[in-house]
């Protein structure tokens, strides 16, 4: 058994199953929880992401927005499209390079946060089901160093 309860055969399988994967496994699940909570607001998690940059920085310009999220300029185009049609932002040419387009949350886009804000805060609550708030911050700890670590190592070709 290791500190953590776990036995050598469950350690083993854990190592087997490689860590990204089990980053991945993760990550997907907890995207379909968030997701189905925003399905019912007509939000995608595209979207999701886009609103949440923006309730934290407004006015941002599409790449910067794009920056932040971690997707490509031209990946965030059809969401932005998407958002603006349902009227929940806006695009402004730049006035001082018209290459330029910053992104305003309207009105609608500003007030949305009150409603999907607590979905995205139960979703976190019910993945930390069943962690200790020391498990917790340990884990925060690790995710915080592998991302540190890669980051500083980029991947080499050959």
């Amino acid at each position: 058994m290791d500190g953590g309860g776990r036995s050598a055969g469950q350690i083993a399988r854990t190592r087997a199953r490689g860590i990204g994967r089990m980053l991945r496994e993760g990550h997907r699940a907890f995207n379909y929880a968030l997701a189905g909570r925003l399905a019912p607001h007509g939000i995608s998690l595209g979207e999701w992401l886009h609103l949440r940059t923006l309730w934290e920085e407004d006015g941002l310009t599409q790449v910067d927005l794009a920056g932040r999220i971690g997707i490509e300029k031209a990946s965030s185009t059809p969401v932005l499209d998407s958002l603006e049609s349902q009227a929940l932002i806006r695009r402004v040419r730049s006035k001082t390079d018209r290459r330029k387009s910053h992104v305003f949350l309207t009105r609608a886009g500003k007030a949305l946060k009150a409603t999907l804000v607590p979905h995205a805060v139960a979703v976190n609550v019910l993945a930390r089901r069943g962690l200790s708030a020391r498990e917790l911050a340990a884990f925060i700890r690790v995710l915080e160093t592998m991302v540190k670590n890669l980051r500083r190592y980029p991947a080499r070709a050959g």
